[in-house]
């Protein structure tokens, strides 16, 4: 009888063990180069950044260098698809996520175990205008499918939009249950092309305690244990 309620306890237990995660943020503005990495793509903290322009010739997303910043209300990932010389001298409109120019994007994949939390962006700003209403925007689109030559093509989903809020130039904005499971996020501006840049500044996502695995096991086995002293 003991080993009984001592196998069921532990089969209990995995109740609310299995609600439980490791939360990750991963910032992408320090450490590291800064200015244009001479990559699309960069990984850090089992995220995988990419850098996309879209290529009117071809009619498909190509990828383009990221730029990455770190000055006050700066920070993060952009996109440098105007030529690294360019981007030195052009300032956010250029170095930063924007269609002024050319129309850009950026992909975010987590692991395909994790759930997403949350995603920081930085420079999201009004443009001095004291109502907000000329606020930078953006859009955010999810696929399960990771980033491929083709980002916003289906199955590709928007789900957020996102804009420049009065003194929070890097707000942060959490992402609805509905995709949370999905692996990869697009960052896109629209809006005024004139004033719309912003930069990817951090992902927060969750992954399942390897705890929690082993819980499990051992709750499954205690459930067998009992069965099988029934049974016999």
């Amino acid at each position: 009888m003991k080993t009984k309620l001592f196998l069921a306890a532990l089969a209990l237990l995995l109740v609310p063990s299995m609600a439980s995660a490791d939360t990750v943020t991963v910032f992408f503005h320090t450490p590291g180069l800064l200015g244009s990495l001479g990559t699309s793509t960069f990984t850090t903290g089992g995220v995988t950044v990419q850098g996309w322009v879209w290529d009117n010739n071809t009619q498909t997303w190509v990828p383009a260098d990221l730029w990455r910043r770190n000055n006050p209300g700066d920070h993060g990932f952009g996109v440098c698809s105007e030529g690294t010389s360019n981007c030195q001298t052009g300032g956010g409109n250029v170095n930063e996520l924007s269609n002024q120019l050319n129309q850009e994007l950026i992909t975010v994949t987590i692991p395909n175990s994790a759930t997403w939390v949350s995603v920081q962006l930085s420079s999201l700003d009004c443009n001095s205008s004291s109502t907000c209403a000329d606020d930078e925007e953006g859009l955010l689109y999810a696929s399960n499918i990771g980033p491929n030559t083709n980002p916003l093509s289906v199955p590709w989903t928007q789900f957020l939009s996102v804009g420049g809020t009065l003194g929070n130039f890097e707000p942060t904005f959490f992402i609805p249950a509905g995709v949370a499971d999905f692996n990869t996020i697009a960052f896109y501006p629209f809006g005024d092309s004139i004033h719309n840049d912003f930069l990817v500044m951090a992902v927060t996502y969750q992954v399942p305690e390897p705890g929690t695995l082993m819980l499990l096991g051992a709750g499954l086995l205690g459930l067998a244990g009992i069965a099988r002293r029934k049974l016999s």
